[in-house]
């Protein structure tokens, strides 16, 4: 059994699968089309951008950081920019959200769920040390005043014997 936290993050991940692979597969048409966009724009100057492959492999690498601005703006400097800016607004400012509403919907629908499941379950009274001993403390002082309400046996009434009377 998983923890909480981890069951609810696979709840996450399973209730919003279908989502996420409609939108990898806009992720990757869209790379593929920004990658043949650069091979027309850029591959007569970079090598970079000469193939469809190496265009898409480069493409992936400025998602993850690792670009020349400098180098793109010199092989052509209004198309270079113009077409660097539009690949960062649409992947960063348009896709990224849309895959962070994705995951929220379903953050959304599972904490809900699971709130749910928590208010039917059936919680059990914890107690501090404080609690505990007054509770034992309440047991001892009803035990006592049942003890003194009935009076205890005699030794012959508690062995079962009587004697006779004198």
């Amino acid at each position: 059994q998983l923890s909480s936290e981890t069951n609810l993050l696979w709840a996450i991940l399973t209730r919003s699968g279908v989502d996420i692979g409609f939108f990898m597969a806009m992720l990757m048409t869209l790379v593929f089309a920004f990658g043949m966009m650069a091979v027309q724009i850029l591959g007569p100057s970079l090598a970079e951008f000469s193939t469809i492959g190496s265009s898409i492999l480069y493409l992936v690498l400025v998602l993850l950081g690792q670009f020349d601005l400098e180098e793109i703006v010199q092989a052509s400097p209004l198309l270079g920019f113009t077409f660097f800016f539009v690949y960062i607004l649409a992947m960063f400012l348009i896709l990224m959200n849309i895959f962070l509403a994705i995951l929220g919907e379903a953050y959304g629908v599972c904490r809900e769920i699971a709130d749910a499941e928590k208010q039917a379950a059936v919680t059990t009274k914890k107690r501090g040390l404080k609690a505990w001993l007054k509770l034992v403390f309440q047991l001892i002082k009803l035990r006592l005043q049942r003890r003194q309400s009935h009076p205890p046996l005699s030794n012959h009434e508690a062995a079962g014997t009587r004697t006779a009377p004198a």
